[in-house]
C-alpha cells in the first residue's frame, strides 16, 4: 500500500512539474468526498455477511478537453459485518487505487453539469477480527489484492469560481477470489480547480 501511495504522489509531482513549465497552466482538479456504500448481488457471501458501510474518496484530475477529464483516485470503503446475534466486531475494509475517465454530459459552463465516469485499478480487501462468544472468527484471513472496475455518473454544481460540489453513484466490481465483490458507493464531495 505504501508503494502505491508513493507512486501516486510521484505521478502528481511529475504532472505538477510539467504544468509549471508550460506557458498556459494545465487545468488540474482536486477531488475529496465521502458517503455510504451498499453491498450488491444479494446471493454472494459478501452481501449476505455485510451491511451498509461508509466510503471515502480523494483524487487528482487532469482536463484533456472541456468535457473530458482523466483522474487518479484513491478510495477507502468499510462494511461492518451482519453475521447475526452474538458476533462482535468485524468489518471488510476495501482500499482502492486506480484511474478513471470522467466525461461531462452537458454545457461545461452550466451551473449544473451531469457526468459519466468509468475506471479501473487495484483493490486491497481485508477482514478485521470478529468474535463469537469469546471465540475468534476469521483468524487466518489475509489481505487479498484484486482488480476492480467501476462505472457510474453524477451531477456537479458550482459553488464558487474555483469550487464545485458533486454527487456521484457508481457500480464497483472487484474480482476477488471465489466470488466477485460488488457494491454501490454514493459519494458527496468537493472539486477544487
Amino acid at each position: 500500500m505504501k508503494t502505491l501511495f508513493c507512486t501516486f504522489i510521484a505521478c502528481a509531482a511529475l504532472i505538477a512539474g510539467a504544468t509549471a513549465q508550460t506557458p498556459n497552466p494545465v487545468p488540474f482538479s482536486l477531488y475529496a468526498g465521502g458517503g455510504i456504500g451498499f453491498p450488491l448481488e444479494p446471493d454472494t457471501a459478501f452481501s449476505q455477511a455485510n451491511k451498509m458501510g461508509f466510503s471515502l474518496l480523494g483524487g487528482l484530475g487532469y482536463r484533456f478537453m472541456p468535457a473530458l477529464e482523466g483522474m487518479i483516485k484513491g478510495e477507502y470503503n468499510s462494511f461492518p459485518n451482519d453475521l447475526g446475534a452474538g458476533v462482535d466486531g468485524g468489518t471488510v475494509q476495501i482500499s482502492m487505487i486506480g484511474a478513471a475517465v470522467r466525461a461531462g454530459l452537458g454545457v461545461p459552463t452550466a451551473s449544473f453539469r451531469p457526468f459519466a465516469l468509468a475506471g479501473f485499478g487495484a483493490a486491497f480487501t481485508e477482514r478485521t477480527e470478529a468474535t463469537l462468544e469469546d471465540s475468534l472468527l476469521f483468524p487466518e484471513w489475509e489481505r487479498e489484492t484484486s482488480v476492480y472496475f467501476d462505472v457510474g455518473g453524477g451531477l456537479e454544481f458550482s459553488l464558487a469560481p474555483k469550487v464545485s460540489a458533486f454527487l456521484m453513484g457508481r457500480y464497483v466490481y472487484i474480482s476477488t477470489e471465489g466470488e466477485p465483490t460488488s457494491f454501490l458507493p454514493v459519494t458527496l464531495g468537493l472539486k477544487f480547480f
